[in-house]
């Protein structure tokens, strides 16, 4: 943005004056053959095109900063969604190594039983194979949460073996209480919306431009010549006449542009206004099934285990009712999670559509304030 700043500074000066002369000779035979004259022009802009070009300037700059506006809102977002995604990653982890750790404590049981004669060999290789699958399940997420975390990095702007610890962020349920009313009214803040209106300024200050160059501009300055030994002093003018070409084919691109921006500027809102729906739905569906899980399935997983290790505590192993139930518990715990994590990106994806974060701040044009 500091390429259009530049030239938004220097715009709207007026042409460098033009110095014109001629030497001629007389062919036949006079006292003084030579005849010389020496003239300057000055531009006077009667069109007004000087401001227009400062406009047009300004409104350059004032598109391309939104543009990185726009970029730096959603670089923001899109940190903050993929931090949720590794703390949820980390989470998920933890969760299939304390299983695998559950697992290895049975494994032991089962085989202190099976060498006692209590439990079948298989049983006992059944528990081993299933304690097995939690640990490599529990490298393979803990391989998925560092590959989230080096992808976070990156958007941060940081090599992968950075040595920084990354604090993991609280992954939690949060109500949805927003209305389709506010969201289109935030819509029309966003950044995305703001940059396709100065697209759309943009192209009306290059229509602006286009009109005011079938209008002439008047060069006039004073002018010195010498004839045959005598001197003369004037003034000198020049200005177009606008008959025929009127510059009609760039305003007619610049008018057909200016629609495409109006253009571009309702499909933002609509995309935007549509992402927001969307998060929203997503958010709504994600509470509807954690619900579920938390107030219908987990209760009677935790009641199954509850019975199965009071008959642990009484001597009886049912390995395949055993790793079952352990099977269901974590992954109804994993379900919660993933609903969890659902949950919160959606609720930061629609946080960050209604209420995105500015870092960046305009420079401010000197005759003009410049609106956020």
């Amino acid at each position: 943005a500091q390429v259009p700043l530049a030239g938004a500074r220097q715009a709207g000066k007026p042409n460098d004056p033009q110095l014109h002369f001629d030497v001629l000779r007389i062919v036949e035979s006079v006292d003084d053959p030579w005849v010389g004259g020496v003239g300057i022009g000055f531009t006077i802009p009667l069109s007004g095109r000087l401001a227009v070009a400062k406009d047009k300037a300004w409104a350059e700059y004032n598109t391309a900063w939104r543009a990185i506006a726009v970029r730096e809102a959603e670089l923001v977002a899109a940190v903050h969604v993929d931090w949720l995604r590794w703390s949820a990653g980390q989470a998920v982890a933890d969760l299939w190594q304390r299983h695998a750790e559950s697992l290895n404590n049975l494994k032991q049981t089962a085989d202190r039983l099976w060498q006692a004669g209590e439990i079948s060999p298989i049983e006992a290789r059944l528990v081993a194979i299933e304690q097995a699958s939690a640990h490599a399940a529990a490298l393979q997420a803990q391989s998925e949460a560092a590959v989230i975390r080096r992808q976070l990095l990156a958007k941060i702007g940081l090599s992968p073996d950075t040595p920084i610890v990354l604090n993991p962020l609280p992954i939690a349920r949060t109500d949805s209480d927003t209305t389709d009313a506010e969201i289109a009214k935030a819509v029309l803040s966003h950044p995305a919306i703001k940059q396709a209106q100065a697209e759309y300024e943009l192209a009306e200050q290059s229509l602006r431009a286009q009109i005011v160059k079938q209008y002439p501009d008047l060069t006039i300055g004073p002018v010195y010549e010498n004839d045959e030994g005598q001197s003369r002093i004037g003034l000198s003018g020049a200005i177009p006449v606008p008959l025929f070409n009127r510059n009609q084919r760039a305003i007619a691109e610049a008018a057909a542009a200016r629609d495409a921006a109006r253009a571009k500027a309702l499909r933002a809102y609509e995309r935007l206004s549509h992402a927001a729906a969307d998060a929203q739905a997503r958010h709504i569906a994600a509470n509807a099934r954690h619900q579920s899980l938390a107030n219908d399935i987990t209760p009677l997983i935790e009641a199954q285990l509850a019975d199965i290790r009071k008959l642990i505590d009484l001597g009886e192993l049912d390995a395949l009712m055993l790793t079952d139930a352990l099977r269901r518990s974590l992954k109804t715990r994993l379900d919660l999670m993933d609903v969890t994590r659902d949950a919160a990106v959606a609720s930061a994806q629609l946080e960050y559509l209604m209420r995105p974060l500015w870092i960046a701040v305009p420079v401010e044009r000197p005759d003009m304030e410049t609106q956020p």
